[in-house]
């Protein structure tokens, strides 16, 4: 039975916020800059950590399904739009905001039909390509999978902040949902997820294409890695299957992955993971039944037992984010449910 969380995490409601979907957190100076997306038509909001300074950073047009920073550009994001739910893709974009004297300016770099996640990867000489992972190539519905989703990578351009021609990898997931970065074999790498299970992206070692490794089986939603038990290696972490109601912890053994811990999640979604403090923490949200945000803590507990609180109920979390400023850590999460923007600080 999970237990409400400890006396250390204190939540703010920092924006009303209705259909909110995608964020992301940059650095202003020294002070963190929070930013939220609709998932339907509206404006995107840039705010600062209090709550106190929002401004608009995005007239339109919504979809919004990730924010991210662009590299060697200060204040400038991209964001994928245009895809609105249930899975209303086609008028799917790649748009680059930047922040001017008078306000912030959005372009539309490229249209991509049903882009759903992205993230930036360095390859050789410095050069810096986007991958984008789209959710399909086409719907005539939105119950059809028949179309696998395309892997793109889009050159990036830091002096002009504009994206080139885009490249088709050879890989196409079904139902898309997790991306992130990390290094693999000490190379950077985008990994992404799907139908089909996970995979790693890289340059290929001769920089004559992309190497493309799967690293997991089975279908999965989102995915994170963590040192939980603080061996030194990272377990993976998983919502399965696509939106699903399993939360899933594995360890490395040998060339597999062995299933350690599983719970039981309702329409899972917004996964996020972080160490602080010795603390492993796992943040993962509901968006069906009770709603609720969950923290799970390996502080001291073995792999198969982690502690299990509710930091919240009624919620319905899209995406969560954890991240660290004035000797605290914060998890952002986008909570539709409650047409809200909030953080929850946790003060150990």
């Amino acid at each position: 039975m999970p237990h409400p969380p400890s006396p250390a995490w204190k939540k703010t409601k920092l924006l009303d916020f209705k259909h909110g979907y995608s964020i992301a957190v940059t650095r202003n100076g020294t002070e963190p800059q929070l930013f939220i997306g609709s998932e339907v038509e509206g404006p995107s909001l840039a705010l600062s950590l209090d709550g106190q300074c929002v401004t608009e950073f995005a007239k339109g047009p919504g979809g919004s399904m990730a924010i991210i920073p662009a590299p060697d550009r200060d204040h400038c994001l991209l964001s994928i739009a245009g895809m609105f739910p249930p899975f209303i893709g086609q008028a799917g974009a790649i748009l680059k905001h930047e922040r001017k004297e008078k306000g912030w300016g959005s372009t539309e770099l490229v249209k991509l039909p049903f882009a759903h996640r992205m993230d930036f990867l360095e390859t050789a000489l410095g050069r810096t390509v986007l991958i984008v992972a789209a959710v399909a190539q086409d719907k005539h519905n939105p119950d059809d999978w028949e179309h696998p989703g395309p892997i793109l990578a889009l050159p990036w351009d830091p002096e002009s902040g504009g994206l080139g021609q885009p490249e088709t990898l050879d890989l196409a997931l079904v139902r898309n949902h997790g991306m992130l970065r990390k290094p693999l074999d000490d190379r950077d790498a985008v990994w992404v997820s799907g139908a089909e299970g996970i995979f790693a992206i890289q340059p290929a070692p001769d920089l004559s294409g992309w190497a493309i490794q799967q690293c997991f089986d089975r279908e999965v939603s989102e995915f994170v890695f963590l040192d939980l038990d603080g061996d030194g290696h990272e377990e993976l972490i998983t919502i399965e299957p696509f939106h699903g109601n399993l939360f899933r912890v594995y360890r490395r053994v040998g060339q597999t992955w062995e299933l350690t811990f599983e719970d039981t999640l309702s329409f899972g979604h917004g996964l996020a993971a972080t160490a602080y403090q010795g603390y492993p923490m796992v943040a993962v949200g509901n968006r069906a039944d009770h709603r609720s945000l969950f923290l799970y803590n390996w502080n001291a507990s073995p792999l198969d037992t982690p502690k299990k609180s509710i930091l919240d109920r009624d919620v319905g979390p899209t995406q969560t984010l954890f991240f660290e400023h004035d000797h605290a850590l914060h998890l952002l999460s986008c909570n539709p449910t409650q047409d809200e923007l909030a953080c929850y600080t946790f003060n150990p």
